[in-house]
């Protein structure tokens, strides 16, 4: 099979996965929130989901060929895991209140970065009690800026991640008020032709 014709798949899988999340999430007209579960292989709820592609398949090598990203990711190396996997949790962690319908908006602008297993897995806002944090971010108009950095202890490595909150129209450097700190392991699959996928996190306690 040809790059372009599995390129053409991946990015039809991909377009059916957002348009079933955007769906899933659309009907949340009481303007609250909850932020999206971190999912792993036995912590799944899915809302919208769709089934995982079958071509292209995963591989358990290492990439061969990786394809270009799209924007806004044409500078990360689809070849390079850890810059696959910094580069998805910082988009999926950061979110602006401001101009996102939910958290959700945030897991959908990763979906280049994620395998269709992954796309699948991700949890849809419910309605329920409002989201203190949203709603006051939103109230103050500020977003959420997540720093990622690879820890290493005992000789296992993880992903550590921190929010801060900062003004909608302030820079990624500038300073803000730090909401938290999230420990995670994170698991990477190889798609044919395509080059590493983020497909599981695991939060770390």
């Amino acid at each position: 099979m040809t790059r372009t014709r599995i390129t053409q798949r991946l990015t039809q899988a991909v377009a059916i996965a957002a348009a079933a999340l955007l769906a899933g999430c659309g009907n949340n007209t009481d303007d609250t929130d909850h932020y999206p579960s971190v999912v792993t292989s036995t912590q799944v709820q899915v809302e919208g989901s769709v089934e995982p592609s079958t071509e292209p398949k995963p591989s358990v090598a290492k990439p061969t060929s990786c394809a270009k990203l799209p924007e806004p990711f044409t500078d990360v190396d689809a070849c390079n895991e850890q810059s696959v996997a910094l580069t998805a949790l910082r988009t999926m962690y950061s979110t602006n209140p401001t101009r996102d319908a939910s958290s959700q908006d945030a897991m959908l602008r990763a979906v280049p970065l994620l395998s269709s297993a992954m796309i699948s897995r991700i949890v849809a806002p419910t309605k329920g009690n409002q989201n203190t944090e949203w709603a006051n971010l939103k109230s103050s108009r500020k977003r959420v800026v997540a720093t990622v950095t690879i820890q290493t202890e005992n000789q296992s490595s993880y992903y550590q991640i921190s929010r801060k909150a900062v003004p909608v129209d302030a820079g990624n450097d500038a300073p803000g008020t730090t909401l938290d700190t999230i420990a995670v392991s994170a698991t990477l699959t190889v798609v044919d032709g395509m080059g590493y996928r983020l497909d599981t996190l695991t939060p770390i306690i």
